[in-house]
């Protein structure tokens, strides 16, 4: 499949070059970072004009870091406009479920659009095994599949545009959660006078192991590893709380650990 890609950063560069290696004609937008040609070494190509990725793509995939930047390909480059009959447009940007689904109502006639949102670590997108939570149409979604399935072991049509999105928004809630959880669990143990690099390895064999506990833990960094994990979550855990509380939602327990709050009723 010719597949262009928009947004190399970490996950975005490993994905592309799972996608070249597994025989798609992958064209990613660069701006010349060195790693950049990594991508190239795996079979793929690399180019600095938008309007050349855009031609060459059956699927064009978006991977920027967040919605301000997504509405700023889809308005200030005006992407829609430029998309080709046949195409779809694949929004692996997490952000608001309303973006994906306004792209889809204003696609125009023969583009589909699919919120391919996923979930993983770099190494999980360098190996190929990410999780693919996709919202679009069926038909869509089964073209996009031999894609997805080069960069996710386990992909999923979980609903219409905008589901994907939705479910993505749940897990991070849910792992931001659990990442200040582990960062107080760390922060009492310290205080106790355990060492970090000790309490990782033992709880992360114990049954309070986690995802979150492992990264936070890793190198007994606690500090570091935290910090990195906010950066990414905080800006999702931002739109789920938003989206919530504009739509008179109760996030229940889990919205108040991911807030960084305390729950009411805590002792």
């Amino acid at each position: 499949m010719r597949v262009g890609w928009i947004g190399l950063g970490m996950m975005g560069l490993a994905m592309a070059r799972c996608a070249a290696r597994a025989g798609h004609d992958v064209v990613g937008l660069t701006r010349g970072r060195p790693d950049h040609r990594a991508l190239v070494a795996d079979g793929g190509r690399l180019s600095t004009d938008l309007a050349e990725v855009v031609a060459h793509a059956e699927l064009l995939c978006l991977n920027v870091f967040d919605d301000a930047q997504l509405r700023a390909l889809i308005d200030g480059e005006r992407l829609l406009a430029r998309l080709r009959p046949g195409t779809i447009l694949v929004v692996h940007t997490t952000g608001n479920p309303d973006l994906s689904r306004g792209l889809a109502a204003s696609a125009p006639p023969g583009v589909e659009v699919i919120d391919g949102a996923f979930s993983g670590t770099p190494a999980q997108a360098i190996d190929g095994t990410l999780t693919v939570m996709a919202g679009g149409r069926d038909a869509a979604v089964a073209r996009a599949r031999p894609l997805f399935e080069s960069y996710a072991a386990c992909v999923r049509h979980v609903g219409p545009t905008g589901a994907g999105m939705q479910l993505k928004l749940i897990n991070n809630l849910l792992f931001a959660a659990q990442v200040r959880l582990a960062e107080d669990a760390f922060r009492l143990a310290g205080d106790a006078g355990f060492d970090a690099a000790t309490v990782a390895e033992v709880l992360g064999r114990c049954s309070a192991a986690s995802r979150a506990l492992a990264i936070i833990g890793e190198g007994g960094n606690i500090a570091a590893n935290a910090a990195r994990m906010r950066f990414y979550v905080d800006k999702d855990v931002a739109v789920a709380v938003g989206i919530a509380d504009a739509a008179g939602l109760d996030l229940g327990l889990v919205g108040e650990v991911a807030r960084g709050a305390a729950a009411p009723d805590a002792a």
